[in-house]
């Protein structure tokens, strides 16, 4: 970032902007300045009062915002527990659809939490495609099949007009 001054207005230019209008600018036009912490910038206009190296930028800037990944605490509720028609928390709570009855409390055992699916490789999930995909190939063949038989029969059934057999 570099910032040149012309007639009492102030312009800032990007090190790419200036990368782009190089070739135009004569190159006695270029020199390099330091900026206040001692550090070289090349390529910068000669009318320029004065420049910003990449480190005092990134000083001046506050640093990016980190977002820290929650643990999640194992409470005894499993997903969808509101959802169903019967909960039975581990301390002995009953839940009936996401509401809590007391009546109940202490009188039934804990609902065990459903095993998740097992993710299939990539090598099983292709193959389960490719059957699956036979199976539709044998079905439209044999609807094929189906169809051109019913053709054939209704083509057996029509009998030509006499009125175009006369012409």
């Amino acid at each position: 970032m570099k910032v040149t001054k012309r007639k009492g207005v102030s312009k800032v230019y990007s090190t790419s902007d200036l990368k782009k209008r190089e070739d135009s600018l004569a190159k006695s036009d270029l020199v390099k300045k330091t900026c206040n912490c001692g550090r070289v910038v090349e390529r910068v206009k000669r009318d320029a009062e004065w420049v910003i190296c990449w480190e005092c930028v990134a000083r001046a800037c506050p640093p990016p915002i980190v977002k820290v990944k929650e643990v999640k605490v194992d409470d005894g509720f499993i997903t969808g527990w509101r959802w169903m028609k019967q909960f039975v928390h581990r301390d002995g709570r009953v839940f009936e659809k996401g509401i809590e009855n007391e009546k109940l409390k202490n009188t039934l055992d804990p609902t065990p939490p459903k095993e998740k699916k097992k993710r299939l490789s990539r090598f099983e999930r292709e193959e389960k495609e490719k059957l699956k995909q036979e199976k539709l190939a044998k079905k439209y063949k044999k609807k094929q099949e189906v169809l051109k038989k019913k053709e054939k029969k209704l083509a057996k059934n029509i009998k030509p007009n006499k009125f175009w057999e006369a012409s």
